[in-house]
């Protein structure tokens, strides 16, 4: 059983470490087992700088809340 996940959501303000804390993580080949995991920044207010921040860190789609099930699909 193969329990590697196929897709990564995070929120960019999350308590301990922010989405560009976790980006950094994840691209990173010697701290992550996947680098190419497809990432989904979920954001309150998409803000000019986080998401020029976002997409140079590798994020591959930005969601605004709130959004619907189709707008996640």
């Amino acid at each position: 059983l193969d329990a590697s996940p196929e897709l990564l959501l995070i929120d960019w303000d999350m308590p301990f470490m922010n989405g560009a804390e976790v980006m950094r993580l994840v691209r990173n080949a010697e701290t992550s087992p996947n680098p190419r995991l497809p990432v989904i920044l979920i954001t309150a207010i998409p803000r000019r700088h986080v998401v020029e921040e976002a997409v140079a860190l590798g994020v591959n789609e930005i969601l605004v809340k709130p959004f619907s099930p189709r707008g996640l699909w």
